[in-house]
């Protein structure tokens, strides 16, 4: 999951800055790369700038479509167990078991990505994720799964997000110039929040028509857009770095530079908190759902999409706005309105009133996370 875009600690985040300046000058004064199809006459709208490369429309486009399936899995997953269980708790434990691997292995994660091909990388764990799908979409077919084989499920997935998180978000600087970088990262939220709304829709209809392994099944083909829009990219030969310290000396250096520089050392601070204590109400929306507003599946979606309609709405503004310079205080306002929206929500006992908190906190939600990982 996806999560949210968020800023990733990668040790060798100062070379891939380095290589952005580097490639400033071809971006900006240079004629039009390879990847670039401009219609003659007509310029994109602002909001959606960096389409007009190649690379990142196609792989923009792919993600899109493999989004809407992680957020149909993620909807179902959840409403599963509720039904397996009943039980918030275990809710909890599988939210825990897909979420400790990235806290694990993120910035080993960050350091493979960056010494190893990235178009590579993200074969491999995009085809690992769909088998992961089909995987547990077979267990529900044959009526044979179980809690305990969620849990490891989700902890093989969790394994794979760690190293496939970093890796779409390095891909980025490759597919767009240095010029429409913050549009590429509002526009890849963009993406993530629009499957946000229609996967939980689509979810929340499948389950109630059809049971929870269609949904599985669906989410598994979908991972097959981005493995063609992988493949149909044009990139440069992959360089290795040269590079001779081991991966976790790699690693202690860029913890060094996030501890000894105070504006990193604050942002990254300030979205660990936010991670930690108001993003996991996800995790208990099945519950919320069914025992505090006495839905169903189909409720379950709504309320999940409606977090989507608001993350949509701000990466859509951040898309638009560009390289804006007021990023810190619009930062600090959606630092402030995100708990205060669950805290509305948490109030809610009337449909119409959870679902305008939802939608608040989404926008405060990817207005945090993409601005985090932009700045």
């Amino acid at each position: 999951m996806s999560t949210p875009a968020s800023a990733t600690p990668d040790s060798a985040a100062t070379d891939e800055t380095q290589a952005l300046d580097r490639r400033e000058d071809v971006d900006l004064a240079a004629p039009p790369r390879r990847d670039v199809q401009a219609v003659p006459g007509m310029r994109a709208p602002r909001t959606f700038a960096a389409l007009r490369h190649r690379n990142f429309r196609l792989f923009w486009l792919g993600n899109l479509v493999s989004l809407v399936g992680t957020w149909m899995q993620i909807v179902a997953q959840s409403w599963l167990v509720y039904q397996l269980t009943g039980s918030s708790l275990l809710l909890g434990v599988v939210s825990f078991a897909s979420s400790m691997p990235a806290f694990v292995l993120s910035i080993p994660g960050g350091v493979w990505v960056d010494r190893y091909n990235k178009r590579t990388i993200l074969y491999v764990t995009q085809a690992t994720s769909m088998l992961l799908a089909f995987v547990l979409a077979a267990l529900v077919v044959a009526n044979l799964v179980q809690v305990w084989q969620i849990v490891v499920l989700a902890v093989l997935l969790g394994m794979v997000n760690a190293i496939d998180a970093p890796a779409r978000q390095a891909i980025t600087i490759d597919l767009a110039s240095r010029e429409d970088l913050m549009n590429a990262i509002a526009l890849n939220s963009t993406a993530f929040n629009v499957a946000r709304v229609v996967g939980p829709a689509a979810a929340g209809i499948l389950v109630g028509l059809t049971g929870v392994a269609m949904a599985f099944f669906l989410n598994g083909l979908s991972f097959a857009a981005v493995l063609v829009a992988l493949a149909m990219m044009r990139l440069p030969a992959h360089t290795p770095p040269q590079q001779h310290d081991s991966m976790w000396k790699t690693a202690a250096v860029g913890l060094d530079y996030i501890r000894t520089n105070t504006t990193i050392l604050a942002l990254i601070s300030l979205l660990a908190v936010s991670s930690l204590f108001v993003l996991p109400y996800g995790t208990l929306m099945p519950v919320f759902a069914g025992d505090v507003l006495g839905l169903g599946a189909t409720g379950y979606g709504v309320l999940m999409s409606a977090t989507g309609i608001g993350a949509v709405i701000a990466a859509l503004i951040l898309a638009s706005l560009g390289n804006f310079r007021a990023k810190g205080i619009l930062l600090t306002v959606s630092n402030v309105i995100f708990p205060l929206a669950l805290i509305a929500l948490a109030a809610s006992r009337w449909l119409p009133l959870a679902l305008a908190a939802l939608v608040v906190a989404g926008w405060s939600m990817v207005s945090q996370g993409a601005l985090t990982n932009t700045l």
